[in-house]
């Protein structure tokens, strides 16, 4: 993809870039994807970016509420087993779980939302 302003790379006759990339870098800006260049001379930042922001993705996940401390007892109402065993390594930021580590098997969530 080009990106908006680079007149040097939309214009390389070498490469026969058409136009900028204008529509996938506000895909890019929704979603927290990384920008990249075709006319890098070398990838491996760009790939490096991608690959930290696929590790982040793979240890966290998105519940469809944040959980309530249902029992009143203080602490948020959140039970997560990965293959049938129990873990409390990860932290909660509103309907955000984040792992310590990447999460690898079947993951399942037990919390209440508001109002269930």
């Amino acid at each position: 993809m080009v990106q908006s302003g680079d007149s040097v790379c939309k214009n390389d006759p070498v490469n026969n870039n058409e136009d900028y990339g204008v529509t996938y870098e506000k895909l890019v800006g929704l979603t927290g994807g990384v920008v990249g260049s075709v006319c890098a001379t070398d990838y491996s930042t760009q790939l490096g970016t991608i690959g930290a922001g696929l590790e982040k993705i793979v240890r966290s996940v998105s519940l469809d509420c944040a959980p309530v401390d249902a029992n009143k007892d203080g602490v948020v109402d959140l039970a997560v087993t990965i293959d049938g065993v129990s873990t409390t390594a990860f932290t909660v930021s509103g309907s955000l779980v984040t792992f310590s580590s990447n999460l690898k098997g079947k993951v399942a969530f037990t919390y209440t939302c508001k109002g269930n």
